[in-house]
């Protein structure tokens, strides 16, 4: 009885833990170019982690537009840009793809659609 009160209040005080994050660009270079309009740029979404008492972007990032579509979208690893990052228009259409490799620009285009 007493092993199960322990195991239910480990659980619990885990599921109520409560993690800080920072905001998307302290954890990591968000800019863009070029530059999306001040006006158009809405919600950042990033999964961080905490390295060294530091927040570093890692995993999946979004940009949205005001109306909630997706304006950008990449990777980070540690801190740094990883992988494809492309943008859309406010219709969902690929305008630029970006890659990436350990936060060093490999490859830039312009989508040029079928």
């Amino acid at each position: 009885m007493i092993r199960r009160l322990l195991l239910i209040s480990l659980i619990a005080a885990m599921g109520c833990s409560t993690t800080l994050y920072k905001p998307c660009s302290d954890g990591g270079d968000v800019s863009w170019e070029p530059a999306l309009d001040k006006k158009k740029i809405g919600n950042r979404s990033c999964r961080q982690i905490q390295v060294r008492g530091k927040y570093l972007n890692d995993g999946q990032y979004y940009q949205y537009f005001p109306s909630g579509k997706i304006a950008i979208e990449g990777q980070f690893k540690n801190g740094l840009r990883e992988g494809k990052w492309t943008q859309f228009d406010e219709d969902g259409k690929k305008l630029f793809i970006r890659e990436y490799d350990q936060g060093e620009e490999k490859k830039a285009y312009k989508y040029k659609p079928l």
